[in-house]
This record gives C-alpha cells, structure tokens and sequence, in this order.
C-alpha cells in the first residue's frame, strides 16, 4: 500500500477513477510491481494517451519501510481533462467493489473507502 500526498481521489464526469491536485488530501492505493508487456497492456487498457496519461509520483509506502520516511516512484495514470466529479458507470460499481475488498484484505483504511468510495 502507499499514499500519495497532495491529491485527491474521486470518480470523474466519464464515470471513472481519476486523482486530481488537493494540497490538503491525500490518496491511498494499492502498490503493484509489474513488467513492461503489463504496462503496455495497462496503457491500452486505459486508453493512453487519451482519456489518461501517465505520471511518475513519489508514493509513500505504507506501514513505512523504516523511522525514515522513504518514497517510491510509482506509475499513475490521470485523466487530466475530465477533473469534474460524477456517478460510477453502472459497470464499474462491479470492478470497484472488488477492488476495495481486495484493499481492505491488505489492510487498506476502512475509513479512506467510507469517504471517498462509498459514502454514507
């Protein structure tokens, strides 16, 4: 897991995951190690360069590795021109929930998942 300080997480105009600049928020995620054929894929899947580019952001892992705070890069893909917030498209409810049950099996904040991906 690792956080990402200084953006925000939310749904967007088209219906999907995206992350935008908040100076007072932060992002939690999931950390994958993958191989280049898994990022050419991911970036078909995504629709690179159109709707989403991506970015190398300093991602603090989490528990921390150690008293230090140490930071990895980490591949994000951002869709910088759809920044307005919407509704989930009806087909991605599906993938989200188990997305978060997958995050919350590796110890993801509960609370995180309550106010951004399902709140009350």
């Amino acid at each position: 897991m690792g956080i990402i300080q200084g953006w925000k997480w939310f749904i967007n105009a088209r219906g999907y995951a995206n992350i935008v600049r908040c100076s007072e928020d932060l992002v939690h995620g999931l950390v994958y190690e993958i191989s280049p054929t898994d990022e050419v894929s991911l970036d078909r899947a995504e629709g690179v360069p159109q709707p989403y580019t991506k970015e190398t952001m300093e991602v603090e892992p989490q528990p921390a590795a150690s008293e230090e705070k140490s930071v990895v890069q980490g591949l994000v893909y951002i869709d910088e021109k759809r920044v307005e917030e919407g509704e989930p498209w009806e087909e991605y409810i599906h993938r989200m929930n188990t997305g978060t049950k997958d995050a919350v099996a590796r110890g993801f904040p509960g609370r995180y998942i309550d106010k951004y991906i399902c709140p009350r």
